[in-house]
């Protein structure tokens, strides 16, 4: 891949307790990021990862209006995933 980097992005959604808020950095290169794939990798990761997960009703990157949330979370210790793994 050429030129990659980690962009953080913040995954809403419906859990066990109600709503929950998951963070992943997701890895990918500018045309990934400029095609939204981020937001699909970081999604995916959560339908992958967290059985809790039922319903995904919103995604955000630091460049989204709603990044204030970003500000939240420790993202060292975000789980981390790259724009086209396959999950299983």
């Amino acid at each position: 891949m050429s030129d990659e980097f980690v962009v953080k992005v913040v995954v809403a959604g419906e859990g066990y307790n109600g709503p929950d808020m998951w963070f992943v950095k997701v890895i990918c290169n500018q045309e990934q990021l400029d095609n939204g794939d981020h937001y699909e990798a970081a999604k995916e990761w959560v339908r992958n990862n967290v059985s809790a997960a039922d319903c995904i009703e919103w995604v955000c990157d630091d460049k989204d209006p709603a990044k204030a949330v970003l500000k939240l979370f420790n993202w060292d210790t975000a789980s981390t995933t790259r724009v086209g793994v396959a999950f299983e």
